[in-house]
């Protein structure tokens, strides 16, 4: 009996075997290592994305902090009127910036300063600070200091002196660390921190200005990102904060003993 083609059809299914299901996984894991090598691609896409948005953020803000013991003994008739004012061009956490300045100076001196906005006249008789942060952090493969305007600031100070400020200036004027000027910075984080202080004297019938940097670079190799930068950064505002207490030091003691007769 020939035939039918039902029977042709049960046979060729037989010879082709029993049928496998499509898109599961077999038994035998072989689609495993596939699926392995596409999540290890999506993980290197991801850190790809990750190096290439940090790379982009050449800049880490240091917020400034002294810390240093309380000056016993140094105690003013009329405290120096001081002000502390942003200057930076980014203004990145420039409030924290400020009240961190304004804290540890308030800790140190007591009552021998008298806190004041920045721009607010100096009365007659009366002593001023102000002080102005031009940088505090870290640049990568860039410098801020330009030796043209250190040198301009410098000796715009040293124009400005009148005889009962010349130990203040001299100790501005030895606080100064900054990198050799042919020193260009490519491939290192900076470090920086620049104050720029005015002081304002009325005491004597006139108005004696004296305006002065105190400025500190560092230099960081990227081995650790974020964290070399940080250090430089640091780095810079120690010996920074240093020069800043002993100017104030010496500014609190001078106008300590005009008031002694």
């Amino acid at each position: 009996m020939p035939a039918t083609g039902k029977d042709r059809a049960l046979r060729l299914i037989e010879e082709m075997g029993p049928a496998r299901p499509r898109g599961k996984l077999n038994v035998s894991g072989k689609q495993e290592p596939k699926l392995r090598a596409s999540i290890a691609i999506l993980a290197l896409v991801a850190l790809v994305a990750l190096v290439a948005a940090s790379a982009c953020a050449t800049h880490r803000t240091l917020i400034p902090r002294i810390e240093e013991s309380p000056r016993e003994g140094l105690s003013l008739e009329r405290p120096v009127r001081v002000a502390v004012l942003d200057a930076r061009p980014e203004k990145l956490d420039s409030a924290e910036v400020v009240s961190s300045l304004r804290e540890g100076l308030s800790q140190t001196y007591g009552d021998s300063l008298l806190w004041v906005p920045y721009f607010e006249e100096t009365p007659r008789g009366e002593v001023a600070l102000r002080i102005r942060v031009l940088a505090s952090g870290a640049d990568f493969g860039s410098r801020l200091v330009v030796a043209s305007a250190f040198a301009t600031a410098s000796s715009t100070g040293s124009a400005a002196i009148s005889s009962p400020w010349g130990p203040v200036l001299a100790e501005a004027r030895s606080q100064q660390n900054v990198l050799a000027s042919g020193f260009s910075g490519e491939g290192w984080w900076i470090g920086t921190s620049w104050l720029e202080l005015q002081i304002e004297d009325r005491r004597f019938g006139e108005n004696d200005a004296l305006v002065f940097p105190i400025v500190a670079e560092d230099r960081q190799a990227n081995l650790w990102g974020y964290r070399s930068a940080n250090q430089a950064a640091q780095n810079a505002w120690a010996k920074v904060a240093q020069g800043l207490v002993r100017v104030l030091d010496a500014l609190l003691m001078t106008v300590r003993d005009h008031e002694t007769p």
